[in-house]
């Protein structure tokens, strides 16, 4: 795979495989429903969209377009990701390829946790100095 068109083409092709791994085996009610205050919700995030005029004089390379493409699908696969989370606590890349660290459930606990501290902690200081 030297051919940057191929190249591209794989990444695209990896993002979306992502993206539509964050639709499987949920039920029509939590793909719709929307979780957070602008309405974003799992469908959306794969629903085609339209795009603005690209370059100088509407002039736009192959590449250009898988580029623009690749990076759009990865930022959905990543907002999807949290939204899935969000649903029922899957994560990660997808079944089987979850890309994060092999830690049980208490592990992920007493981590948020620490994170929260770590945020309040800086919150209280950043009050104190302003």
């Amino acid at each position: 795979m030297n051919d940057l068109k191929e190249i591209l083409a794989h990444y695209l092709d990896v993002e979306n495989h992502a993206l539509l791994s964050k639709l499987e085996g949920l039920g029509e009610y939590d793909l719709r429903r929307p979780l957070t205050p602008s309405g974003t919700n799992l469908l959306d995030l794969d629903a085609p969209g339209a795009v603005p005029p690209w370059g100088e004089h509407g002039q736009v390379t192959l590449g250009r377009i898988l580029v623009h493409v690749a990076t759009e699908v990865a930022r959905h696969a990543g907002h999807a990701d949290i939204v899935r989370e969000q649903i029922d606590g899957a994560a990660g890349l997808r079944a089987g390829a979850r890309n994060l660290p092999d830690r049980n459930q208490q592990w992920w606990t007493d981590y948020t946790a620490r994170v929260e501290v770590a945020a309040r902690v800086a919150a209280e200081s950043a009050a104190f100095s302003g």
